[in-house]
């Protein structure tokens, strides 16, 4: 089992080595637990058994290195985030018309991808979503709900519109999120995430309303493309982290993009369009 291991370690320095040190790495193997972990309870079983039962060491040492390299070289992007498979369920939509100007969303899902696009014309929320389950979603007062009771497998893809003329906190608890900003007119005051594994990538149009990042994640990767001239403040802290800041933004402590972010593994990366 420790050459195994071992062999494990080798494996990461030298995709180091070629690759340098490269956080999208971490992301993917953080990424990919999150998926496979499961299969540790399947190998600690096996190992129990395999004290009366000899040749179960064997399937155990395939299934370890199996996991292993799972973390290094399982296709996140095509399997998780964009969610490839996500044609095989059903195409559920729904529509909300809000009853305040300040609305909630929460989300509570294991795994959640999700498109936000802004819509100047419509009053309501709408959009559509493919996942294992019918999602409950509840509207109480100016909160929204968007949950499923069980607790694990429950993978979504989701695309939602939200109407330009209200203004939104997003509160999501998953354990592994992608959030895709479809070149919006930023309405979202607060964008609060607790996951495990977060990655934010899109574009912001436009700031009608500061964005205000409340974030907490084993690993975490932000891309975004702003406005010239946009203003930030960010408080990060990460144990490896790589920070990169287009010169063409404004430091500002009432930016219009502000947060506090923390994370194990931390990449951010804020730029403008050329």
């Amino acid at each position: 089992m420790r050459y195994i291991i071992g062999l494990f370690f080798i494996i990461i320095g030298v995709l180091f080595v070629f690759q340098g040190f490269n956080l999208d790495l971490i992301l993917r193997m953080g990424i990919n637990f999150s998926k496979f972990w499961p299969f540790l309870l399947i190998i600690i079983g096996i190992s129990i058994l395999s004290k009366e039962i000899k040749w179960l060491k064997i399937i155990n040492i395939f299934l370890l290195f199996g996991f292993l390299l799972s973390l290094i070289f399982w296709d996140y992007n095509n399997n998780v985030f964009i969610f490839k498979e996500y044609k095989d369920y059903e195409k559920m939509e729904f529509e909300i018309l809000p009853d305040s100007n300040n609305l909630d969303l929460y989300f509570d899902l294991s795994t959640l991808n999700i498109e936000i696009s802004t819509d100047s014309e419509s009053d309501k929320i709408s959009g559509y979503y493919y996942g294992p389950m019918i999602l409950n979603i509840d509207k109480k007062g100016n909160s929204i709900f968007f949950k499923n009771e069980k607790i694990f497998g429950t993978d979504y893809k989701m695309f939602i519109k939200i109407p330009e003329k209200y203004l939104y906190n997003f509160y999501l608890e998953c354990g592994v999120v992608n959030i895709e900003l479809n070149n919006i007119k930023n309405v979202i005051k607060i964008l609060s995430i607790d996951s495990g594994v977060i990655n934010i990538n899109g574009k912001i149009k436009s700031f009608d309303k500061n964005m205000y990042l409340d974030m907490d994640g084993g690993v975490s990767k932000i891309k975004l493309i702003v406005p010239k001239k946009t203003t930030y403040s960010l408080n990060y802290d990460g144990g490896i982290k790589s920070i990169n800041i287009s010169k063409n933004l404004i430091e500002d402590i009432d930016g219009n993009l502000r947060g506090n972010i923390e994370a194990g593994v931390l990449n951010i990366k804020l730029e403008t369009e050329e």
